[in-house]
């Protein structure tokens, strides 16, 4: 077991490439990053390797929309197993649940490791997750335990709101995605829609509007 010195974090955190942290963010606060997969025609690339430009170029030149597979739960497995030979525990914070297996294969993969690994559905993504990420780093370097890390997370979880505008539903439409925005939006796909994440961590609509002026 590894032995947590003064200088030593209790435990390490793990999260997924869905929290959007820098990779200079993850170095600095020590977070391993588990990277999902982007399928763009016959071509897979881990979650990270294409810049934003290259991707959507990708996207718009593509027949068919891009698929995202959640990462494989060895993969989960083996960044526990890093991360646990310098820490005695590991918090492991990811996507909602309502949104993606990867919480799933998480919580499979803790299960290997008698207790010491600890999984979180954050009910967000993007930076409604890596806000209760980075949370869970800063508790890792003030000292806390894993167990308070874990209850301090679930009170920032229910402060952490994500608001997002997009410019057209369609490709949420098409990726089946779009849930309980579709029955309020209907068929006027040309309206600019924002919505949040709701408790649950599903999406739920907020408004919609005419125009980029009338979202902002």
């Amino acid at each position: 077991m590894a032995q947590s010195g003064p200088s030593a974090p209790a435990f390490r955190v793990v999260t997924d490439s869905t929290a959007d942290l820098t990779a200079a963010q993850a170095a600095e606060y020590d977070i391993a990053v588990v990277p999902l997969s982007v399928t763009i025609g016959d071509e897979t690339f881990e979650d990270g390797v294409l810049s934003q430009a290259e991707f959507f170029n990708r996207m718009n030149a593509a027949p068919q929309l891009p698929t995202t597979s959640q990462p494989p739960v060895g993969a989960f497995i083996a960044a526990y197993e890093r991360a646990l030979e310098h820490a005695d525990e590991v918090v492991s914070v990811h996507i909602s649940s309502k949104l993606s297996g990867t919480f799933e294969g998480a919580r499979q993969a803790a299960e290997r490791f008698a207790g010491r690994v600890h999984v979180f559905d954050s009910r967000n993504l993007s930076w409604g997750l890596g806000w209760q990420v980075m949370d869970a780093a800063n508790a890792a370097r003030e000292g806390l335990c894993a167990a308070l890390a874990m209850e301090r997370l679930a009170h920032v979880r229910e402060r952490t709101k994500l608001i997002v505008g997009l410019d057209s539903l369609s490709n949420l439409q098409k990726g089946g995605r779009i849930g309980r925005v579709g029955a309020f939006v209907g068929s006027l796909l040309n309206l600019k829609v924002t919505f949040t994440v709701g408790a649950d961590g599903a999406f739920v609509p907020l408004a919609r509007s005419r125009g980029d002026k009338a979202a902002m």
